[in-house]
């Protein structure tokens, strides 16, 4: 009579093979989401320069920090927190989205930052993170 099945030595290499499959996909898959994230930061920053272009229309100028709405403080889900930094006279400002402390911490990305003239940087960006990565995608 010949046995049927799978023998201890077949399963564990099975599972060993799935485990590194594993260790290889989790890294790719982290940076993906973390990208799709960051979509939510651009959007926040872009929103709110169109924000302050119809207030600069309106008074002539850019608002002061104090009168930068609450409600625009944070992006959608909370991820980032969205700073407004007006020049002192007033004609020139700096947006920036900062990851809140969770998931978006550790991308390599860091602060996205955005200026009156549509100029994009990064601040507190690992070795490793480009304006164009970053911004681009």
């Amino acid at each position: 009579m010949r046995a049927r099945g799978l023998t201890l030595i077949e399963v564990l290499i099975t599972l060993a093979l799935l485990g590194l499959m594993w260790a290889l996909a989790w890294p790719g898959y982290q940076a993906q989401v973390q990208r799709v994230r960051r979509t939510e930061a651009r959007q926040a920053l872009v929103e709110g320069a169109q924000w302050l272009a119809r207030v600069a229309t309106v008074q002539g100028q850019y608002p002061l920090a104090s009168d930068w709405p609450s409600s625009r403080q944070r992006s959608e889900t909370g991820l980032y927190r969205l700073r407004y930094a007006p020049s002192a006279d007033r004609t020139a400002y700096t947006l920036s989205a900062t990851p809140e402390p969770g998931p978006q911490q550790s991308d390599a990305c860091g602060t996205l930052v955005l200026d009156q003239a549509g100029g994009r940087s990064l601040a507190q960006a690992s070795g490793r993170a480009s304006v164009r990565d970053c911004w681009g995608r």
